[in-house]
C-alpha cells in the first residue's frame, strides 16, 4: 500500500501549536482521496494552570465530542494536569479509530499512525475507539507513568 503523505503544512500547524500556543488542540483527518493527512479542526479551548481538576476534566472531555463518532482522526491536546500539587501540560497524541469507521478508512489510518507521530514528535498517545477511552483519568494515569 502507498504511504499517505504528511505535508509539511501539518507538521507546521503542529510546531505553531507547540511553541507558539497559538492552539490548546489541533484534529487531524485523511484527505478525500486518502493520499495526505490535513488539519480538520483546531481550537484554543486551552485549559489554564489555575482550573480546577473539574474544570480540566470537562474541557478535555468537551474536546473528545469533537471527534466524530464514525471517523477516524488524529489530533494533539495540550493536556494540562497537576502533579505533586503543581501544573503541568503535556501534548498527548490521540488515535481515535471507531469500530464503525469504513474499512477503507480504517487501513490507511493505521498505515498513517506511526509516521504521523514520528512526524510531530509526540511521546505519549492514547489509542481510543469511543469517548470512553479517552477519558481524563485515563490519560492522566498515563501521563503519570511517563512523568
Amino acid at each position: 500500500m502507498a504511504g499517505v503523505a504528511i505535508p509539511d503544512t501539518v507538521v507546521a500547524e503542529f510546531d505553531n501549536m507547540k511553541l507558539k500556543k497559538t492552539y490548546g488542540f489541533i484534529i487531524f483527518r485523511l484527505s478525500d482521496d486518502r493520499r495526505s493527512v490535513i488539519v480538520d479542526k483546531t481550537g484554543d479551548v486551552r485549559a489554564q494552570d489555575t482550573d480546577s481538576v473539574e474544570t480540566l476534566n470537562k474541557k478535555f472531555t468537551d474536546f473528545i465530542s469533537l471527534l466524530p463518532p464514525n471517523e477516524c482522526r488524529y489530533a494533539v491536546y495540550d493536556f494540562v494536569y497537576q502533579h505533586e500539587g503543581a501544573p503541568r501540560s503535556k501534548i498527548i497524541f490521540i488515535n481515535w479509530a471507531p469500530e464503525s469507521a469504513k474499512t477503507m478508512v480504517k487501513v490507511p489510518h493505521a498505515a498513517t499512525k506511526e509516521p504521523m507521530k514520528r512526524a510531530l514528535s509526540v511521546g505519549v498517545e492514547v489509542q481510543a475507539c469511543d469517548a470512553s477511552e479517552a477519558d481524563f483519568n485515563s490519560v492522566l494515569e498515563k501521563i503519570s507513568k511517563t512523568a
